[in-house]
């Protein structure tokens, strides 16, 4: 089964991030990454081969070029990202797996990274089975100056986390990144999505995980269902029409995995608030006034937003 942060190759060395746990028969919901190209910068450590990185989360420009067939079609409820023919697939990478491939043979003692990984286990209580990485260092083409991408599994590791994470980076020697290195990465969102970047800023500065390892790059811890945990499919029936409305957050657990999912009291009604994007991680909290743009759906009783377009958002009014 593939899960959100796996990774896959294609027959024709196409590497691809996977997204959510909700697939259609025969097929995986993903965002390419990685390109084949020969002048590329990412060498596979395994064969030799060259790589560009080029992640195709907002548009599938190459992909509809080279494989019109991954494309969604008219009748997938959700059209995020592509979807990868199963039988294309000649290799799938886990986080987990190589974690523990990286944990026994000490690939990171001494580093900033053991450091941390340590203080998660230790102070977090976090088990090391239960931590993975992805990214480039898991697929074999990370360089030297790449971070090394952690993601956490399980609902109570968050929590977890969560409440000791002040402290594990206290212990890590290890800081949380700074607004002006969370206005660069906003400055960088705003060139894939349609959004004043204040507000792209205003979400970024929600985002608790993320920490500064080395120079100016920031890395962001992600999280993970477990298997026992995942949720049936929230995105069950096609968008009726665009709205632009105002809510208050009841509950913004589910952001942290994905989708990412907010519950929001609009009016008297408690809506979930779904997205596919990268961009709205860890995106609000508790308490939060927020406006929301994005598509009205309505399953029976059950109403809720889904941010399907670049332009969609979710982010508090005031900080």
């Amino acid at each position: 089964m593939s899960r959100d942060c796996d990774y896959i190759k294609t027959f024709d060395d196409i590497i691809f991030i996977v997204k959510g746990y909700y697939h259609p028969p025969e097929k995986v919901r993903v965002v390419p990454v990685f390109f084949p190209d020969k002048n590329g910068d990412r060498i596979e450590r395994a064969t030799g081969k060259r790589f560009r990185r080029r992640v195709e989360e907002h548009s599938s420009k190459l992909i509809s070029k080279l494989h019109p067939d991954y494309l969604p079609e008219a009748s997938d409820l959700h059209r995020y990202g592509v979807l990868v023919l199963t039988q294309d697939i000649i290799t799938h990478y886990t986080p987990q797996s190589k974690m523990k491939e990286c944990w026994d043979g000490e690939i990171f003692k001494g580093t900033k990274w053991e450091n941390l990984i340590l203080s998660i286990n230790e102070i977090g209580q976090v088990p090391i089975e239960d931590i993975g990485i992805y990214g480039s260092f898991l697929v074999g083409l990370g360089r030297e100056t790449s971070d090394i991408d952690l993601v956490i599994y399980g609902r109570e590791n968050l929590s977890k986390l969560r409440k000791k994470f002040d402290l594990i980076l206290k212990n890590a020697k290890i800081k949380k990144a700074t607004d002006e290195q969370r206005l660069l990465k906003s400055e960088g969102w705003s060139e894939y999505c349609p959004i004043d970047v204040n507000r792209i800023f205003k979400i970024e500065k929600r985002k608790w995980s993320r920490v500064n390892i080395y120079g100016e790059e920031t890395m962001c811890i992600r999280f993970v269902y477990k298997k026992n945990e995942i949720p049936p499919n929230p995105i069950t029936t096609p968008p009726i029409k665009e709205i632009k409305t105002k809510g208050e957050v009841l509950d913004s657990t589910g952001t942290h995995f994905c989708p990412r999912i907010a519950k929001v009291k609009i009016d008297d009604k408690v809506f979930d608030i779904i997205t596919y994007y990268w961009l709205f991680f860890s995106c609000v909290y508790e308490g939060d006034v927020v406006e929301i743009f994005g598509n009205y759906r309505k399953d029976g009783r059950r109403e809720y937003i889904t941010l399907d377009k670049p332009n969609h958002y979710i982010s508090p009014i005031s900080l």
